[in-house]
């Protein structure tokens, strides 16, 4: 079941928001692949994840992680974005629109083994945030529908025009209650924010702000 799924139809021009930035994300080509700091959980395993961004030339990387972590597969540029897998299992599933002049927005985010995978959301969300930034912004969109308000104001995200709902969700927190509200619709992630001063409400920029100064370098 979707974390998130828009009501919007994706723009052809997601892949090649994908394909313009992904070499970026790499350390050298010598190092085809990178680290996130994120981690998952599938079925009692602890794993890291790694981003392979040519799965068709790197395949012996794909062989190798398969053994010991899960990974995010950068394949052929396509709108149905990118997968996070376990071997032959597929944990999550990411899609980003490219809005050109605006900060990127998440077109869809997936947790596809709810009962047995903790962590694929945030893996995936760091992701397209490392995306966001090797292409110079600082800030991403996603609209939270289906009840997904609160893991993505855990991300950082924020109702950027509605003050009020934000404190409904920070005091939702606090009480560790679970919004009964339906609240949803657009939300943004500015990186370079920590309001609330409580780094599990920033999650994002609190665990990107090595990577952001050394980008902003």
């Amino acid at each position: 079941m979707p974390l998130f799924r828009s009501s919007k139809k994706a723009a052809p021009a997601s892949s090649s928001y994908q394909v313009a930035v992904v070499d970026q994300l790499l350390p050298s080509p010598e190092a085809p692949l990178i680290k996130l700091d994120s981690q998952v959980k599938y079925k009692g395993k602890l794993m890291d994840v790694r981003v392979i961004c040519n799965p068709n030339r790197d395949s012996h990387l794909v062989e190798q992680l398969s053994r010991g972590c899960a990974y995010i597969s950068m394949s052929s540029p396509s709108p149905s974005g990118v997968k996070l897998m376990y071997g032959s299992h597929k944990l999550g599933h990411l899609a980003i629109r490219n809005n050109m002049y605006s900060a990127p927005e998440i077109d869809d985010l997936e947790n596809s083994r709810q009962s047995e995978c903790t962590g694929p959301g945030q893996a995936l969300v760091e992701f397209a945030c490392r995306l966001a930034i090797a292409n110079n912004h600082y800030e991403l969109k996603a609209d939270s529908l289906e009840g997904s308000a609160a893991f993505y104001f855990k991300m950082g995200f924020r109702f950027p025009s509605d003050q009020s709902v934000n404190n409904q969700l920070l005091a939702e927190y606090m009480q560790k209650s679970q919004s009964k509200s339906g609240l949803g619709g657009e939300m943004l992630l500015n990186l370079r924010s920590y309001d609330y001063g409580i780094a599990e409400l920033n999650k994002m920029a609190y665990l990107l702000s090595r990577y952001l100064q050394s980008s902003a370098a």
